[in-house]
């Protein structure tokens, strides 16, 4: 018995013994081939590979094939219009500054396109004047448009405002454009892709996202965080625009895979998915120029930020690297966690004691667009070293590649999609600061480095990209859009109304003046105990009113007050009674515009939404009684992340299936804190909470009364009352909440809300 368990103990041993010296061995291997090949050659190409295979989460269209299928007969020419916040001239550099312009000069230099920028961020100019701008463009037979009007009449977070007067310009441009394209970036194309997929317009426009970088992914690999609530719209915004496009453009493979994959994933089924590698501006031309193998000077050639791998470059930095002459980091500098980032490095260079003792030159040059950082790398005789720790497809590989400058890039992100051959020289694992020692310090040897060349010939890929935008520029019959159905949809308007009999009849009036089959439309009004003078004969006329349109009303006077929230669940009720196919609600001193219930219809008819939120124009009440604008108050729709912060969901005015808000309870009008604030956001949220389908209508469907007296907020907006409606709201989230994290979300809720609440707690 001893003998077989000291043999079984001795196998045991043996076993772990062999298990040992192969994990040693392995560690050996690894170590050996890692000093080898520091860029990790193998690991490189493998993950090419695994790249570019489609799979089925989404279809990449073939381009040759696509082209071959889709050849048309020479025609009228495609009107183009880029949509973009940079390019090349205003702005001094960047990705998308650099594809926009690229893409202009080229469709303008192709007699085949109409080609129009509307640059957004107008009146902000990096360089030049807008003269200067717009004729160089038209040089180049581009007409260059400045986004018209301001920020100031609008209310929302500044990329909202921006996106909407994006839409609102191209909605009433007197050119149609064939073609609309924007970026992913700040999510530009939020509002008009929106309004597009709801059937209000732009049915004879393909909308084209660009894909570049979305905020998220950027914080990601930036390691940021977000940088305030308005970001977590921002995520929204980009993520949806991206989605609703008719068209996505990505210059790489591993992008399309990231939007799909992240933990905000973003859905791209729908429509066309292609990969076009941007464009080089102008091409290049064979050239018989030597390039000299020998460099003594490193040139850090990105934005001085984390994301591209700075502090990489600068941990690499801390060994000596012989050869070593000159380092200059060129590139737009940031803030790192408040500081310079010249003077982060600054800080990390001089604390280096080789650079310092061996007197190596140290330079900044932040104020150089594209094409003169790139001659300064040339006439310097540069090593351009791009250390990114994440990249969609890099403009600074393709003009390297382009320029034939030796350089050193990762293997993060789409750049070795741009390559043609993928060198342990000139390709290191991304965040690997040992393997970006390995290659500087080849690099500074007597043989250095080569050039590259594009994995697409230049004039390929130019080719390839406006034979697609031919293509799409010619699909100008409308989507498939299910037409507008005047009366096909019964709809209840109901009327909450208290102590305000002048303005409750023009609320009235605004409803029978709607542009809607009037068969289909119900009126509703709930007089909650008004003692006003007149009120009696106001609801008389009202009937009289009603009556003479043909319109259905029915009146109802509580005889105590019940608060709007217990009203408005009343009129729920009665549209699930009359089997309505929709309930709108507005308020007795709101004036809705003649076309609001057809826009509401329309979308309602082509969503299926289970709620329908609006926007509205803003009046202020003068003290003569006049109302003068104000402003026109944005919101962003079906936003979780933000609208659980602060209420851009939609405004007060707004239409839902009866049957679906019983479902989840409708107002809160049980409960101690059902006559609070907050009273329309409070049923939103349990609208999303319970996963209702909820549409922004994104056209101004009323006049509201800021302040009106009477009006809630502006009778119950103490400390106290504002409490208790953030907190109506707080208790439906906390519900659904695991209840070993409520006091954390508790916590993070009432700290993040808006409008604010105290927190003068004893401890």
């Amino acid at each position: 018995m001893y003998k077989s368990m000291a043999y079984n103990m001795l196998k045991l041993l043996l076993l772990r013994k062999s298990i040992i010296l192969f994990v040693f061995s392995y560690l050996m291997y690894g170590l050996w081939t890692q000093q080898l090949f520091p860029s990790e050659m193998i690991e490189v190409a493998e993950e090419v590979e695994v790249r570019l295979k489609d799979v089925e989460r989404f279809r990449v269209i073939d381009t040759d094939k696509f082209l071959n299928a889709n050849r048309i007969q020479a025609g009228s020419r495609k009107s183009v219009c880029l949509v973009t916040a940079a390019i090349s001239g205003p702005t001094l550099s960047g990705g998308i500054a650099s594809a926009f312009h690229n893409l202009a000069l080229h469709l303008g230099e192709d007699e085949r396109f109409e080609v129009y920028v509307l640059y957004t961020p107008h009146p902000y100019y990096q360089s030049g004047t807008v003269t200067e701008h717009t004729r160089f463009f038209k040089e180049h037979n581009v007409t260059f448009i400045t986004l018209p009007g301001g920020s100031d009449k609008y209310y929302g977070s500044p990329l909202m405002v921006r996106s909407y007067r994006v839409m609102q310009y191209l909605l009433h441009a007197t050119t149609r454009f064939d073609i609309i394209s924007f970026h992913d970036y700040m999510g530009l194309g939020y509002y008009t892709t929106m309004l597009k997929r709801q059937g209000l317009g732009f049915s004879k426009s393909v909308l084209m996202a660009q894909l570049h970088s979305t905020l998220l992914w950027s914080d990601i690999l930036g390691e940021r965080s977000p940088k305030s609530y308005h970001t977590l719209g921002y995520y929204h915004m980009e993520k949806k625009s991206i989605e609703w496009a008719d068209v996505r453009i990505s210059p790489s493979r591993y992008y399309l895979d990231w939007l799909e994959s992240s933990f905000m994933p973003a859905r791209l089924s729908n429509g066309h998915n292609f990969v076009l590698h941007n464009l080089v501006y102008p091409l290049p031309t064979p050239t018989s120029e030597k390039i000299s193998k020998f460099s003594n000077h490193l040139v850090f050639f990105s934005r001085l930020e984390v994301r591209k791998g700075l502090f990489v470059f600068l941990q690499a930095l801390k060994k000596e690297i012989k050869g070593v002459g000159a380092i200059t980091f060129l590139g737009p500098k940031v803030n790192i966690d408040g500081e310079s980032s010249i003077s982060v490095i600054e800080s990390s260079v001089n604390s280096i004691e080789w650079i310092t003792s061996n007197g190596v030159e140290v330079n900044f040059v932040t104020d150089k667009g594209s094409a003169a950082a790139i001659q300064h790398i040339k006439a310097t005789n540069g090593i351009a070293v791009m250390p990114t720790l994440g990249e969609n497809s890099p403009y600074v590989v393709l003009e390297m590649i382009a320029h034939r400058v030796p350089f050193i890039t990762t293997n993060a992100g789409g750049g070795l999609e741009l390559i043609d051959r993928v060198s342990p020289d000139n390709i290191v694992r991304a965040g690997c600061v040992r393997c970006l020692y390995g290659s500087l310090q080849k690099a500074m040897s007597e043989n250095g480095l080569q050039p590259v060349g594009p994995s697409v010939p230049f004039d390929v890929a130019r080719s390839n990209y406006l034979d697609v935008l031919e293509v799409l520029g010619s699909w100008n019959e409308p989507a498939e859009i299910t037409p507008a159905k005047y009366g096909g949809y019964s709809v209840v308007f109901g009327i909450t109304s208290h102590d305000r009999p002048e303005t409750l009849i023009k609320a009235v009036e605004s409803v029978l003046d709607q542009d809607y089959d009037h068969s289909s439309i119900r009126i509703i009004v709930v007089d909650d105990a008004s003692t006003a003078p007149g009120i009696e004969k106001v609801l008389e006329k009202i009937r009289q009113l009603a009556v003479k349109e043909r319109v259905a009303i029915d009146v109802i006077r509580n005889e105590e007050n019940k608060f709007v929230a217990a009203n408005r669940n009343y009129i729920f009720n009665i549209g699930v009674e009359q089997r309505a196919d929709y309930v709108c609600l507005l308020d007795d001193d709101d004036v809705l515009y003649a076309d609001m219930t057809r826009n509401f219809m329309t979308v309602a008819a082509n969503t299926d939404a289970d709620v329908l939120v609006s926007l509205s124009d803003n009046f202020i009440s003068k003290s003569d009684g006049n109302r003068v604008f104000s402003h026109l108050s944005l919101a962003l729709g079906n936003s979780v992340g933000v609208n659980t912060i602060v209420n851009f969901i939609g405004k007060g005015t707004l239409c839902a299936k009866p049957k679906v808000v019983a479902s989840f309870r409708g107002h809160d009008a049980d409960s101690e804190l059902s006559n609070s604030p907050f009273v329309d956001w409070q049923m939103l949220t349990r609208a999303y909470l319970n996963n209702c389908n909820i549409e922004l209508v994104p056209l101004p469907a009323y006049r509201y009364t800021q302040n009106s007296k009477d009006s809630l907020l502006h009778e119950r907006n103490g400390r106290h009352d504002i409490f208790r409606g953030h907190m109506k709201i707080v208790r439906d989230i906390l519900a659904g909440t695991p209840e070993h994290l409520r006091d954390f979300m508790y916590y993070s809720l009432m700290k993040l809300r808006r409008p604010e609440l105290s927190s003068d707690g004893i401890f």
